[in-house]
């Protein structure tokens, strides 16, 4: 039988039938980050205001708004992205007949009007910054001219240039002489004055040709696939607006499948094929929730708790094994009269932590306070010869922000000090740029764990936060926060037998990064421990879009060796959990992976072949189900239940596939997670083998819940994240647009390999060679950009493509304090 899934996607477009004035409005509204009005030509003077001023009332609290990025984004025609109602349909073969899903999209208006199109007076220019904004977005997407009646042409754009009263170029008058002109003096005696002279122009066409049109004769062609990277504050919004329960997607799917009208459809008819427009309906069971045991009993709570709802409390419960922070310093980048502030937070920090059952310090060693983000580098200084002079150590390090993505975020980490841990409290966010950097210093340079907390947490501190920020402080400093309790099937599969448990997943660049030669980033996570809750990763950098693991081998071997180092035992069974394969790509990883896995076994002892199980983990995907009855569902939301098991009639008739649905719905629709077992040594029963998928989802460190995929598969996510990040970072691309800067092209780290001869060909790298062909009046590209780099996949390099490989891996490798550590929490 067939299946046929009906999906709405979400994919966000360029808005079409815009002027690229207005665009350009869009783009610099967008990336100001302020609330303020424009100052046009009715101002004191004639000055160019384009700079976003402070203090101003927002003009557009009105209807027809909606709140997005702190600021309001308007449903009008101005708008610079939006995403459509589009359906997808998928047809699968299932155990049942042929059935149609449908899934809702999400709209996505555009941005505020800080710039108005028909407020623009003759003279307005860009500033250089804004210049170099509004470059890098309009860079790729294809526009029409509209300046001659009757006769369209469509052009990509290539890159900004200079004002249309600045660009000259070799052209021709109205006689047919030949003479320098500017763009506004040739478009001015051809077409008419110009209404934007001192605005850019687009650089179009051929790279090799010099085609220029100013912004104003310009528009938008159809509508345009927005590749870029959203912002998170785009990317929340979008979720948020997403978020529809259960009821009103179930009614909205029903009303989609009726406006389709497949019983009218004249293709079908052809065929005899015909369509229910019922929804399938099949058999679920929902799994009993494994029990949570946490330390030692007291008198206020036992340790063994039962989840509800995928939840569970943390009132009254200590660690089921809790580290110990001797030490850490408290940086704060805020008035020193607002001490009280911090005075509360560290001791309600301490409160918690100590009712866990966390050693963990009343007061910081240390307490400074920064005015700028240039005051952290000295600040970091300060700290790390205070302790080397005290000949102590410092266990933490908690850097408090202002807000997610902070400049001060980037700085605060970059001078780590070579100890174990710090807090710090930093304000002024400008850019997305600063979790890198400070991670970067934390996990590679120095090896000092950092925790980050939000001021408005640190602010309004409560119990359950405190919590929270103790569970990933415990894990990272080695300690356990709980453990389910074994079962009769837990016990067999996960205790009395010692088993490595594995999670794989690959990142991979998005469609603007490819263009920037950012490779695919590998993290592969194993448990140390026998519970297992104590995880350590290694991270592979392959070519880009290549979904399996090339270097594989190597990171489960030392895996493997790591296991044995902390337990004394080898692995009598391993269970790979993998993440991000499509199933047209089952058959190529399965084949290239298991060989990795099993040859690393071998390479220890050649008569070590234990059983492998090796299930790819699938999120991506456009199935969702409803309770039949209300009764049955829960939350608000009124989702399925945790623990909900679909392992028939909507599943695969060859193989053995599952849809588990392990979290508990908070908001929107709960997505089910569908789980491939692709091979099986270890011949699991399909309950056993759910039972102990629903038992590792609920051992994700960082909070008191089930989650919605295997722990380790959530680990290693968060491992391929991170060293995604180092890697352009280390690259010069920023995380925000994937731009590159110049100042950040060549890192540090890089120059210092080079003078060491470490890298056998330099140009192999990055082609530091600035292109002056045809840019002589390219303001927006006046950069470095790194030319080429070299991946190979195979274990055979060539001398320079293996420098090449080693300096990349470099990027993204951890210092040596940190390997076996949960620094990724």
């Amino acid at each position: 039988m067939i299946l046929v899934k009906i999906s709405v996607t979400h994919t966000v477009f360029y808005k079409p039938n815009i002027s690229m004035v207005e665009f350009m409005c869009d783009i610099l509204n967008e990336r100001s980050g302020h609330n303020s009005n424009y100052r046009g030509s009715n101002s004191r003077d004639d000055r160019n205001y384009s700079l976003y001023h402070q203090n101003h009332p927002h003009p557009h609290h009105h209807n027809g708004c909606c709140s997005f990025r702190s600021e309001f984004f308007r449903e009008s025609s101005q708008t610079r992205i939006i995403n459509p109602s589009s359906v997808l349909v998928a047809v699968a073969i299932t155990q049942l007949n042929l059935l149609i899903g449908t899934d809702l999209e999400t709209p996505f208006d555009g941005v505020c009007n800080q710039f108005q199109p028909d407020k623009l007076y003759k003279s307005f220019s860009l500033s250089s910054h804004e210049t170099k904004v509004f470059g890098e977005a309009v860079k790729g997407i294809k526009v029409r001219t509209c300046h001659r009646a009757g006769v369209v042409r469509v052009y990509r754009v290539n890159s900004l240039q200079l004002p249309a009263d600045q660009l000259w170029f070799q052209g021709k008058d109205e006689e047919g002489n030949e003479r320098r002109m500017t763009v506004a003096g040739y478009f001015t005696e051809r077409y008419g004055e110009l209404k934007y002279p001192k605005l850019p122009c687009l650089h179009v066409g051929p790279v090799t040709r010099n085609i220029y049109f100013p912004l104003e004769v310009c528009m938008l062609d159809t509508p345009q696939k927005y590749s870029k990277k959203l912002t998170e504050k785009q990317t929340s919004a979008i979720i948020r607006a997403a978020a529809v329960d259960a009821t009103a997607r179930e009614h909205r799917i029903a009303a989609l499948c009726e406006q389709a009208a497949f019983q009218k459809d004249s293709f079908l008819k052809e065929f005899g094929l015909q369509i229910s427009p019922k929804m399938c309906e099949t058999t679920a069971r929902v799994l009993n929730p494994p029990r949570i045991l946490f330390g030692e009993k007291n008198h206020y709570s036992d340790p063994v708790v039962v989840p509800k709802d995928g939840a569970w409390s943390l009132d009254n419960q200590r660690l089921y094994v809790p580290a110990i922070c001797r030490s850490y310093s408290l940086i704060a980048m805020i008035n020193p009269l607002e001490q009280r502030t911090l005075e509360a937070f560290c001791h309600a920090l301490h409160h918690k932590a100590t009712q866990m059952g966390m050693g963990f310090p009343p007061w910081p060693d240390l307490l400074k306070y920064a005015r700028t983000k240039e005051d952290i580098a000295s600040l970091f200084a300060e700290v790390a010869t205070e302790y080397r002079q005290t000949g102590t150590t410092c266990d933490l390090i908690v850097v408090v922000l202002p807000s997610k993505n902070s400049d001060v975020y980037s700085e605060c980490l970059i001078i780590n000090i070579k100890n174990n841990l710090t807090i710090y409290h930093l304000s002024k966010p400008k850019s997305n740029e600063i979790l890198v950097t400070v991670k970067e210093c934390s996990d590679m340079v120095h090896g000092i764990m950092s925790q980050c907390v939000l001021m408005k947490n640190v602010s309004r501190i409560s119990t359950a936060t405190c919590a929270n920020i103790v569970l990933k402080i415990n894990m990272k400093l080695g300690g356990i926060n709980s453990r389910v309790l074994a079962d009769s099937i837990t016990q067999k599969y996960l205790i009395d037998v010692p088993t490595l448990v594995v999670g794989i997943d690959v990142t991979h660049p998005t469609q603007h990064e490819e263009r920037q030669n950012i490779p695919s980033v590998a993290a592969i996570v194993a448990n140390l421990d026998l519970y297992p809750q104590l995880y350590g990763a290694n991270v592979k950098i392959q070519r880009k879009c290549r979904e399996s693991v090339v270097y594989l081998l190597d990171a489960v071997r030392e895996r493997l060796v790591s296991f044995y180092k902390e337990t004394h035992l080898k692995p009598s069974r391993i269970i790979v959990y993998r993440d991000g394969v499509s199933e047209g790509q089952f058959a190529e990883v399965l084949r290239e992976e298991m060989q990795g896995i099993r040859t690393a076994c071998l390479m220890l002892s050649s008569d070590y072949r234990p059983p492998i199980t090796y299930i790819v983990v699938q999120k991506r995907h456009h199935a969702r189900m409803f309770c039949k009855y209300t009764r049955d569902s829960v939350g608000r939301a009124k989702n399925i239940p945790p623990g909900t098991i679909v392992d028939t009639g909507i599943v695969s008739p060859e193989g053995f596939d599952f849809y588990l649905c392990s979290h508990f719905g908070i908001q929107g629709t709960s997505r089910p997670t569908r789980y491939h077992v692709l091979w099986d040594d270890s011949k699991f029963t399909s309950d056993e083998l759910q039972a102990v998928t629903f038992s590792m989802c609920h051992m994700y460190g960082r909070c008191a819940r089930s989650v919605s995929i295997p722990a380790p598969v959530y680990y290693a996510d968060l491992v391929a994240t991170r060293a995604r990040c180092h890697l352009k970072r280390k690259m010069g691309v920023h995380e925000t647009d994937g731009t590159s800067d110049a100042a950040s092209m060549i890192s540090s780290s890089l120059a210092s390999l080079i003078s060491a001869g470490r890298i056998a060909d330099v140009r192999g790298i990055c082609d530091n060679n600035r292109d002056n062909n045809n840019n002589n009046n390219n303001v927006s590209d006046q950069k470095y950009i790194p030319k080429k780099y070299i991946f190979q996949d195979g274990p055979t390099h060539s001398t320079a493509s293996s420098n090449n490989d080693a300096v990349l891996q470099e990027f993204v490798s951890v210092t040596d304090s940190f390997k076996g550590r949960m620094y990724f929490i």
